[in-house]
């Protein structure tokens, strides 16, 4: 699926928006012509913010390389893309792996002179009277579609949310980068124009946005089936299962009980099941990507505190079920996470 990176960020909250609606890369501009610059320190400010799978992008225009560095390593940004009429030996001194490339417009098609660069991906974008991106401009899809059939393709220019299904269809680029096509002015981003782009995008993609719910929408039934089976079936009272578990249909009560009772819901059982619960919901959130700033995923941690309170009373085999089911998932993402780092490894090598 085609990757979004909202390019020109200049404040907190149009970063987060960004995020929010499911934006996989910002751009920040470190050439000081244009409107939406923005010093080192203030994006220092917002990446530290951010959240780890989110891609830091610092765009430069012809640039001296000591400053690339410098900015570089003090805004600990992912990759550097280069605007401007940067040569192949000023790019070379940017490890090809972290470097986007602009293609500049004497090259057009030019295949070979591209290939004397060395870059992990390269821009298309289109230029105006001095402006090396965010005219608001179509680019030369053309120019995308041929450099696309042997690079990794960027496309910019004039993207918005009425364009970019069929700028997709038409290019298939690996990354959409979007800047004027969803601002309200140059250097402030409209929230409503972000989330069309990105419904577009997934629209394109016939991705439903809503699609991560299916499989809890799917065990609720069995949950709530499971829960009124120990509830109401006498013959799985006092059922031995394994271990320390004598009864499912009971509360997990190994370590014995809270010393405080609340009124109309009672004392509060104590047992290694819902812990354990509980220590998995927190494992599954460190490593399931998210979208959310520090902040808000410290608020988060907060609810395997509040389940495992609330399971301290359920039957021991609503509370198995759920912690099963959190290994299986645990597991699953494992594989996910491993598979991603061997292709992004993979990619770095070539």
């Amino acid at each position: 699926m085609t990757e979004v990176k909202i390019c020109g960020i200049t404040n907190p909250e149009d970063a987060f928006a960004a995020c929010d609606y499911g934006a996989e890369a910002l751009g920040f501009i470190f050439f000081e012509p244009s409107p939406r610059y923005l010093n080192p320190t203030e994006v220092k400010k917002i990446i530290q913010r951010l959240p780890g799978n989110i891609a830091k992008i610092g765009v430069f225009v012809n640039p001296e390389i000591s400053l690339v560095r410098n900015i570089w390593g003090y805004c600990r940004l992912d990759f550097i893309q280069l605007s401007g009429d940067e040569t192949p030996d000023f790019c070379n001194q940017i490890p090809a792996s972290s470097l986007f490339k602009a293609v500049p417009p004497a090259i057009g098609r030019d295949l070979i002179a591209i290939d004397s660069y060395k870059a992990r991906a390269f821009l298309i974008d289109s230029r105006d009277q001095g402006q090396f991106g965010g005219t608001g401009k179509v680019s030369n899809w053309e120019q995308a579609m041929a450099i696309g059939r042997k690079h990794p393709v960027i496309l910019a220019g004039g993207l918005n949310p009425e364009n970019v299904g069929t700028a997709i269809e038409s290019v298939l680029p690996e990354v959409v980068d979007v800047s004027s096509g969803v601002e309200i002015y140059p250097g402030k981003k409209d929230p409503q124009k972000m989330q069309q782009e990105m419904m577009q995008l997934y629209k394109t993609h016939k991705v439903n946005p809503l699609g991560g719910c299916l499989p809890i929408l799917l065990q609720i039934p069995v949950f709530f089936a499971l829960y009124k089976i120990l509830l109401i079936t006498i013959e799985l009272r006092h059922a031995p299962f394994m271990l320390w578990i004598k009864d499912l249909s009971a509360p997990d009560t190994l370590f014995g009980h809270l010393p405080l009772s609340i009124p109309l819901i009672g004392g509060f059982a104590i047992g290694p099941l819902p812990i354990l619960m509980g220590a998995t919901m927190v494992i599954q959130q460190k490593m399931t990507p998210t979208s959310l700033d520090p902040t808000q995923n410290k608020v988060m941690m907060i609810m395997p505190v509040v389940f495992t309170f609330l399971f301290l009373n359920f039957a021991s085999g609503l509370v198995l079920y759920w912690l099963m089911n959190n290994i299986f998932s645990i597991a699953q993402q494992f594989y996910v996470n491993q598979k991603l780092a061997k292709e992004k490894e993979a990619l770095k090598a070539s």
